[in-house]
């Protein structure tokens, strides 16, 4: 007898056990479903998002995409809710990419504000993949019409360098300087298509110098020596498209030799060390963007925005130099006539009940990222880098749901054909994935803050 319950004891452990083991099993497998799936059972779909959160830009473009995922975290596709996923990764880490595009981890998508040196180490492995790169930050005319799976959303630097050119001949200059980053291709081709278009209007290149990575030292002095031998040549203005970094260098360079000509850059400078670190020349500097920058990051009680947009002199657009003439000028045609002759605030919002309602979005959205910037011990200044990157994620989504699919040629129709009404305004593309902009805004440094100071259309 007492053999007998030994044994059925021993049965109903061996049993319970087994039960339990069931159990334990089941559950794994259906959290491995779940988070296959993503939560509440929808599936997950990728965005691969290449910044790198130590340096300042790629940290204002990061928060600006988490943000727009926050406001808009789900997509319906054909029928099926997808919960998005970011997948971030640096964009100098080969290793990074290799993960990525194993099939079992294939984004839908990359975004972000990369520069053209990153999207040269990117692009042929995604576009082999048929992955669209939504780029907020490469302004290099030429890389969209040498890869069909690259849509641009920035002023392209045909556009910006012309911009910059006239703006800097209406001011009455005429004896301009250049000093750019040689290493740098957006840098470099902002200053060609400035130096063509500056030598159309009637100007003159009084003296041009290029430097690389390894001149811009901390004491500053090589940069110095350089923009010293262009300040003999009496410039009225000096171009100085380069990094963020190298335009700190240049800065203090120009505030040491007491530079009285007006110094300008690209969108790279609009970074918040150089406020902190210019020594004082960064009030006169200014520089050109794909926006403006919000009216909300001004004081309370406010300053209007720069001058309205004037109307840019005649720019044959077939000066560029080799490397961008090389690739045909149909993309920078298209740029050219694509203005409609709108005011800057028209340009903006447009016209109309239906563009009143987006502009009152649009300062809502800004408010709301601000607080979400202070909730996170971060500067409230919302930069054109991130509102670049904020309209790459959003822009995504329009066209994923237009789509009504993430399958490559479905999405890159859907994106060629995009009508997105954005925080940096209207975005449509060219037959070369060239956000169709017609106005180019100019942004300098006044009491220690980035401000709006002109605009101009084309």
């Amino acid at each position: 007898m007492r053999a007998d319950r030994e044994r059925n004891v021993r049965q109903k452990g061996r049993a319970g056990f087994s039960l339990f083991l069931l159990f334990l099993l089941s559950s794994l497998f259906l959290s491995s479903c779940k988070r296959a799936s993503g939560s509440g059972g929808r599936k997950s779909l990728r965005l691969v998002v290449f910044e790198d959160p130590r340096l300042e830009g790629g940290q204002q473009a990061l928060e600006a995409i988490r943000y727009a995922k926050l406001s808009r975290g789900t997509l319906k596709l054909g029928g099926e809710e997808y919960e998005l996923e970011l997948l971030e990764k640096e964009p100098n880490d080969p290793a990074a990419l290799q993960e990525i595009l194993e099939k079992e981890k294939r984004p839908a998508a990359c975004l972000g504000c990369f520069r053209t040196e990153e999207t040269l180490l990117l692009r042929s492995a995604l576009s082999e993949q048929k992955i669209p790169m939504i780029n907020g930050s490469s302004v290099c005319s030429y890389l969209t019409r040498e890869d069909p799976w690259l849509f641009r959303i920035a002023a392209s630097s045909l556009l910006q360098g012309t911009a910059m050119a006239n703006e800097a001949y209406r001011k009455g200059c005429r004896n301009a300087a250049i000093l750019f980053q040689e290493d740098d291709p957006d840098a470099a081709a902002l200053s060609e298509c400035f130096r063509s278009a500056f030598l159309e209007l009637g100007g003159k290149i009084a003296a041009e110098s290029s430097f690389g990575e390894g001149e811009i030292t901390e004491d500053g002095e090589e940069l110095k020596k350089l923009l010293g031998s262009l300040q003999d040549q009496n410039p009225d203005f000096v171009y100085a498209p380069s990094s963020g970094k190298a335009g700190i260098s240049i800065l203090k360079a120009a505030s040491s030799l007491s530079l009285s000509a007006p110094i300008a850059a690209g969108p790279s400078w609009e970074l918040p060390s150089l406020l902190k670190d210019g020594e004082g020349a960064a009030e006169d500097c200014f520089f050109s963007l794909s926006c403006p920058l919000p009216e909300e990051n001004e004081k309370e009680e406010g300053t209007e925005e720069g001058g309205e947009g004037n109307e840019t002199k005649g720019q044959d657009e077939s000066g560029e130099r080799e490397t961008e003439a090389e690739s045909g000028s149909s993309a920078s045609e298209t740029e050219a006539e694509a203005g409609s002759g709108k005011s800057g605030a028209e340009a903006e919002s447009g016209s109309g009940k239906s563009e009143t309602e987006a502009e009152s979005g649009r300062r809502e959205t800004i408010r709301g990222y601000r607080e979400y910037l202070r909730g996170k011990g971060l500067s409230d200044t919302v930069t054109d880098t991130a509102i670049l990157a904020y309209d790459s994620y959003m822009l995504f989504c329009d066209a994923a749901e237009k789509a009504g699919s993430t399958e490559p040629e479905k999405l890159r129709s859907a994106l060629s054909h995009i009508d997105y009404h954005g925080l940096s305004g209207e975005i449509r593309f060219d037959k070369e994935r060239n956000a169709l902009r017609d106005q180019v805004f100019f942004v300098g440094v006044e009491q220690g803050e980035f401000r709006n100071i002109d605009s101009l259309h084309f």
